[in-house]
């Protein structure tokens, strides 16, 4: 249920102070609930949104995230990260591309890599754009970074 509703959401969602600056995944969430969409959800994430956890300290970063993918009609799903991805900071996913049958599910694996935890103080943020059977699904991404 969770999936169908925050994957599904309408974006972008803007200020509620100027009316036209789009907002971010922290006080957007998944965007605004549709729920026309999420009645009947082409495919369905577990987890719904994507938290790679607060990391401090100076030292490389790694965490992986599974992300199990079940498919309604069945067809080919491809990953990418988007968002404001620093220099610092790289996303990538094993497999890129998954093919599902009608009512199966898969999984893939989310990585996030930093060289060095101290250059990136501060919240990242973004999506991971998930597109397949002719629809865009977004799942919001968080990563934490704070100097001590």
């Amino acid at each position: 249920m969770k999936s169908a509703l925050v994957n599904n959401a309408k974006r972008p969602v803007f200020s509620h102070v100027d009316g036209v600056t789009p907002t971010d995944a922290l006080t957007r969430g998944g965007g605004r609930i549709d729920l026309a969409e999420a009645a009947n959800p082409e495919a369905l994430f577990d987890p719904a949104s994507v938290s790679f956890g607060l990391h401090t300290g100076n030292r490389r970063v790694t965490e992986t995230r599974v992300i199990s993918i079940c498919s309604a009609p069945g067809g080919s799903f491809s990953f990418t990260a988007t968002g404001t991805i620093p220099v610092d900071l790289e996303m990538s996913f094993s497999p890129d591309e998954a093919t599902l049958g009608a009512g199966d599910c898969g999984e893939v694996e989310a990585t996030l890599s930093a060289s060095r935890s101290s250059d990136l103080n501060g919240n990242h943020l973004g999506d991971i754009e998930v597109t397949g059977g002719g629809d865009t699904f977004l799942l919001p991404w968080l990563a934490g970074f704070e100097n001590r």
